[in-house]
């Protein structure tokens, strides 16, 4: 359960980068909705997978930074499809106007995390006595 509270505690600071990436690209900046969205979502992932590695995770052993980044990267893509898809319905039933993207960014972030959590678990950062591939 304390992993689990870690790992929550990491994805509210990776909500956190995800948001006000999100808004200063779009709103600041005016990129496209999407686009916006797409790399607010790669920030995101990435702070993610350090603050996991450093305080969720740390206990296991570490693999190369480089090849752990790019499995969490993965996972993240995975999550990306409920997320992603929950962002577009919530958009398709909302609209875009006002704090309606906001209400979908966090509908999709919810989404995505159970996935995310398994992938993280047993593939990212798995434990020892699990072969990673």
């Amino acid at each position: 359960m304390k992993r689990f509270a870690r790992f929550a505690l990491i994805g509210a600071l990776g909500f956190a980068v995800d948001s006000l990436c999100f808004a200063l690209l779009w709103q600041g900046l005016g990129w496209p909705l999407q686009l916006a969205r797409g790399v607010a979502f790669v920030a995101a992932a990435s702070t993610t997978w350090l603050g996991n590695r450093w305080l969720t995770f740390a206990d296991r052993p570490s693999q190369p930074c480089w090849h752990q980044w790019r499995r969490a990267l993965a996972s993240a893509l995975v999550a990306a499809v409920p997320n992603l898809g929950v962002f577009q319905l919530f958009l398709m039933l909302l609209g875009h106007q006002g704090l309606a993207p906001y209400v979908a960014l966090v509908g999709g972030i919810l989404a995505g995390m159970g996935v995310n959590y398994f992938a993280s678990q047993t593939w990212v950062f798995a434990p020892a006595d699990t072969p990673s591939r």
